[in-house]
């Protein structure tokens, strides 16, 4: 389905991200990404056996090297909204706790299931220079990848926090996944509330159908209405 083929590219490029620091420079961030990708390339270099092996040297290097740069917190208010500040600070760590699990499991598996075509891809994108985002602590990072379909364009928007930029959210194809998420999960929360929207996102995890999580993103993402 052309909505899975997206999602592989999708995650592919989240983990290019990496874990490294970046000075308060925003010209910086486009050498930061590329050393990453490197480093992503160099850990998961298929001298993996199984599915399995590869799976679980994935969920590594996404835990040292990608959750590190992924500021969670900010990415969680961005889908949450207005609900974030009805939430109780216990609330939020749940979610965020569930939120971090579902993408460790999605992008490892993700890697996994393609491992040909994340070896790949790596000769196929095309890293712009930053610019800047909304003030003096946002920053932009343009990428564009070749694809059997054509170029896929991408915005990763990064904030600094004190030293080091963190991503916090994507623009794929001219829309936010936060802020696609959150029209996915919005009349949940506001029917059922957090703790039950949490506790079916942690549901979902215990039996775990990796091509199924992010369909409803890719399928609204198809959609005419949510196109930028």
């Amino acid at each position: 389905m052309r909505h899975l083929k997206l999602l592989h590219y999708f995650i592919f490029v989240i983990l290019l991200v990496g874990s490294s620091s970046a000075r308060a420079d925003i010209s910086e961030a486009r050498d930061v990404l590329l050393t990453t990708v490197h480093q992503i390339y160099s850990d998961l270099d298929g001298s993996h056996s199984t599915d399995d092996e590869l799976r679980s040297a994935a969920e590594e290097v996404i835990r040292l090297k990608v959750l590190p740069v992924l500021n969670v917190e900010m990415f969680s208010k961005l889908i949450l909204a207005s609900h974030w500040k009805k939430t109780s600070a216990e609330q939020r760590a749940k979610f965020q706790d569930v939120l971090t699990g579902f993408l460790i499991r999605t992008f490892a598996q993700a890697i996994a299931s393609d491992h040909n075509r994340f070896q790949e891809f790596m000769n196929q994108i095309s890293i712009e220079s930053a610019r800047p985002g909304r003030n003096e602590n946002r920053a932009v990072i343009p990428m564009s990848i070749m694809t059997d379909a054509g170029v896929v364009t991408l915005d990763f928007r990064m904030a600094r926090y004190e030293s080091d930029w963190l991503l916090y959210d994507v623009v794929f194809q001219g829309v936010s996944f936060a802020i696609n998420y959150r029209t996915i999960l919005k009349s949940e929360i506001s029917k059922y509330g957090i703790d039950k929207v949490t506790e079916d996102l942690e549901a979902k995890l215990s039996i775990w159908n990796p091509n199924s999580i992010f369909t409803e993103f890719f399928q609204q993402f198809e959609s005419s209405e949510l196109r930028a």
